[in-house]
């Protein structure tokens, strides 16, 4: 699946389940690039959420699973209240995941912690997490 050139932007989300979802299917190669989400307001339950998804895993005869890639991802401009801020499982053996920007993110959430080790080349400006009471 190649999922490329996506903009979200000036909305208010109310209660989603996540604010970005990166599904990555272990059985299908994903490409998600150039995507941004901006000007946006609002809650839900992960800001962003990267794992594998395996509702209908079937390798088909494949040996080993390939490769899957997130490159380019933009979130800036946005306040929002979640359960989870930074919800990326880590599979370096499954995806890799390059080039995303943080930027002017006011967050609160019950886990606010996020790991900028688990993306090649993050840039972080302006972001304030914080966990909620």
């Amino acid at each position: 699946m190649y999922d490329h050139n996506i903009i979200l932007r000036r909305i208010k989300v109310t209660e989603a389940n996540n604010l970005l979802w990166l599904k990555m299917r272990p059985d299908t190669p994903q490409l998600y690039e150039y995507v941004t989400v901006e000007d946006i307001e609002g809650n839900g339950k992960n800001f962003l959420l990267v794992a594998p998804w395996t509702q209908f895993y079937d390798l088909k005869g494949r040996e080993s699973v390939p490769m899957s890639y997130s490159n380019h991802i933009t979130m800036r401009n946005i306040t929002f209240d979640c359960n989870v801020f930074f919800n990326v499982k880590q599979k370096e053996d499954q995806y890799h995941l390059s080039n995303f920007t943080f930027e002017n993110l006011v967050i609160t959430a019950k886990n606010a912690d996020f790991h900028q080790e688990y993306v090649e080349n993050f840039t972080v400006k302006n972001v304030k997490a914080e966990k909620k009471q």
